[in-house]
């Protein structure tokens, strides 16, 4: 659960987390919206450019595993129904004992104190603990290269995913911050600025949650069809002159 609020609203984004806890809703015309957002893109996965390049790339990294699949198939997607969709809800959310809520902002630290007690402290938990279960799968040994012929237009983009293992120290959130805006920061000057070969080139650095260590890195950049192994050139030069870390 994520949010933000002005400090007046503090009371009901606690009220609010409580009902998604003890009142969830579940109606049939909320699931359907859902499913037939979804079935287009089961029916042609080709139809939008930035599903299928997005598409391709989860399958080059996760492969099969379906905990990472964008859509479910034809016949998942006709499985699901009101009923199973409330019980896995429940699963996950009426035992609030290993859930772990962190506030910060400008608000006085007493009246937090008291709603979290009168909001979060009531919810029903019996003691127990979920395990994480299996990590992400593998990288893909080697270098693994997708091309996807998406969409109509006079438009590519170029999209490149780095990750590397790293050893969970405390400052390694910012060290990802910092190189999202140098390298985002590059593109913008080099491509967009002095080339004017892209309009809205940009970069990405994160860390997954455990039990993941990992540091990811997903550049992305658009421009004419013509000028996309110009602009792979470009990139690859521009990640390569960035100064190694010791």
């Amino acid at each position: 659960i994520w949010g933000d609020a002005a400090t007046a609203d503090l009371e009901l984004v606690m009220q609010l987390i409580h009902l998604y806890f003890t009142a969830p809703r579940f109606t049939q015309t909320a699931l359907d919206s859902v499913l037939d957002s979804d079935r287009p893109y089961i029916a042609d996965p080709l139809s939008d450019p930035d599903f299928a390049s997005y598409d391709a790339f989860v399958r080059a990294r996760y492969g099969d595993d379906e905990r990472y699949l964008l859509v479910p198939t034809a016949a998942q997607i006709d499985a699901i129904t009101l009923a199973s969709v409330e019980r896995a809800f429940r699963g996950r959310f009426s035992n609030a004992s290993d859930w772990v809520f962190v506030l910060s902002g400008d608000f006085d630290p007493d009246e937090v104190v008291d709603l979290a007690r009168r909001y979060l402290g009531t919810l029903v938990g019996d003691g127990g603990k979920d395990d994480l279960g299996p990590g992400a799968p593998s990288m893909p040994a080697g270098i693994t290269d997708v091309t996807v012929k998406s969409g109509t237009g006079d438009t590519a983009s170029l999209s490149l995913y780095f990750s590397v293992a790293v050893d969970g120290s405390r400052y390694e959130s910012v060290y990802a911050d910092l190189l999202t805006q140098v390298v985002t920061n590059r593109l913008t000057t080099h491509i967009r600025e002095e080339l004017g070969a892209s309009y809205s080139p940009y970069a990405a650095t994160y860390l997954p949650r455990p039990p993941d260590l990992l540091v990811e890195t997903y550049v992305f950049v658009s421009g004419a069809p013509a000028e996309r192994e110009r602009l792979a050139d470009v990139l690859r030069a521009d990640l390569r002159a960035l100064p190694p870390t010791g």
